[in-house]
């Protein structure tokens, strides 16, 4: 297998535009058609458990087991949310009222917007600590403080995962996930340098994709 093939793949409990993220041991799913957050189980993808989203639109989600980040293009809120019941634990205005997704860990947030801004966020205030654009229209990002995972609604029937360097968001390599019509919403990406989430709204499914790291083949869920 080559990085982005899918190795597995499961329902979403929703569809439409949305978000995942998590690490090998998580998954934290939103979805704008239930307005809800959830929990689900990396065996199967299947719900663990679920509550209210705060902000209405959920185009975004991060996070790993201590933490969630969780961005509204409506409330054009940034949150972070606790892992006990998904309510608010405190939030800010987001870098713009465009933002699309969000990830990281306890330590690092990434978030991105559709006009191709993409952000580093201070995890003391939630406000930008650095910022940058990239060259393509950006869907979600997730990823820790070694990597950025980011998706791409892309041209020519495409949808494209982009892996970006964390020092200057510089893309290190592309590859085009699924063979789709372009306006297919709701592509969501999250985890970690050795394993890779993957939302698609429109055809309600998660995914969990191959990930090969410096010439070395993993199989992530073995980590």
């Amino acid at each position: 297998m080559q990085w982005g093939d899918i190795v597995r793949e499961g329902d979403s409990p929703s569809f439409g535009i949305g978000g995942i993220g998590g690490k090998a041991n998580v998954i934290w799913h939103c979805c704008n058609a239930a307005s809800k957050i959830y929990e689900l189980k990396t065996t199967d993808f299947s719900v663990d458990r679920q509550g209210s989203a705060p902000g209405g639109v959920n185009f975004g989600i991060g996070g790993d087991e201590n933490t969630i980040w969780h961005c509204c293009d409506v409330s054009d809120k940034i949150y972070e949310l606790l892992i006990t019941d998904f309510s608010v634990d405190r939030q800010a205005d987001a870098p713009s009222g465009k933002q699309t997704g969000i990830g990281g860990t306890l330590n690092i947030i990434w978030s991105i917007d559709y006009t191709g801004g993409v952000y580093e966020l201070n995890i003391i205030d939630l406000t930008v600590y650095r910022e940058d654009t990239v060259s393509f229209w950006p869907q979600d990002i997730g990823g820790n403080k070694a990597v950025i995972w980011a998706t791409d609604w892309g041209e020519e029937n495409n949808i494209y995962m982009h892996e970006l360097i964390t020092r200057d968001f510089s893309v290190i390599r592309t590859v085009a996930v699924f063979d789709s019509n372009p306006y297919e919403e709701g592509y969501g990406v999250g985890g970690s340098r050795n394993i890779i989430w993957n939302y698609n709204g429109e055809r309600e499914k998660i995914y969990e994709l191959y990930v090969e790291v410096e010439n070395t083949i993993i199989f992530s869920m073995n980590l």
